[in-house]
């Protein structure tokens, strides 16, 4: 059977106001394409639904039932499209965010408090690991984005990267090596002195 949602939102308007005419006000559809709706349903069902009064319309006892799970299927939409919506206005949901651990003490710390203040029901989940798997986890759809240094290395096509703040590294010495403070080394003279990185 293949009923047009449409006749199942008209039934369950007016078996709530027990009324056409305000079903036909709350729909703001006419009362004979209501009355021609409720009467395509019933015909595609089988059978009837209401029973008509001087005071407006009752549910026959198979309509009644009919209303509990026709209720309950409007509610379970309206819960889909309001959770939705609430999704798509970031009101709620969930960022799952793949990160250094340098990075995020040094860069993302401050976004994520100024977020979190604009947007307290989202939910952040951090997951720190080698660039390499960072990357598999986000193609694969685990991360919705990726924070790293870029080097030169391409990522694929399917990715999209956003530069969005330029990092200057720099080396810290002790007093042994004060001299170079001033001094403009080449990558080929870094290689003669001890480096931790």
């Amino acid at each position: 059977m293949n009923i047009d949602f449409e006749l199942y939102r008209i039934f369950y308007v007016v078996a709530n106001h027990g009324n056409i005419t305000r079903a036909s006000e709350e729909l703001n559809i006419s009362l004979p394409a209501i009355s021609k709706a409720i009467k395509n349903l019933e015909e595609q069902l089988g059978g009837q639904l209401f029973v008509r009064t001087k005071r407006g319309v009752v549910l026959t006892e198979e309509g009644q039932e009919f209303y509990i799970y026709i209720k309950q299927a409007i509610e379970y939409i309206n819960n889909a499209e309001n959770k939705f919506t609430e999704l798509m206005n970031l009101e709620t949901g969930r960022i799952k965010i793949g990160i250094s651990t340098t990075l995020t003490k040094e860069f993302l710390l401050p976004y994520l408090e100024q977020f979190h203040s604009l947007y307290p029901k989202i939910e952040i989940q951090i997951t720190t690991s080698m660039t390499s798997s960072l990357i598999q986890n986000l193609k694969n759809g685990f991360l919705d984005l990726v924070i790293l240094n870029l080097n030169r290395k391409t990522y694929g096509s399917d990715i999209k990267i956003i530069k969005c703040k330029k990092i200057q590294d720099c080396f810290v010495v002790n007093k042994k090596y004060q001299e170079l403070i001033d001094k403009e080394i080449s990558l080929k003279e870094i290689r003669n002195y001890p480096l931790i990185l």
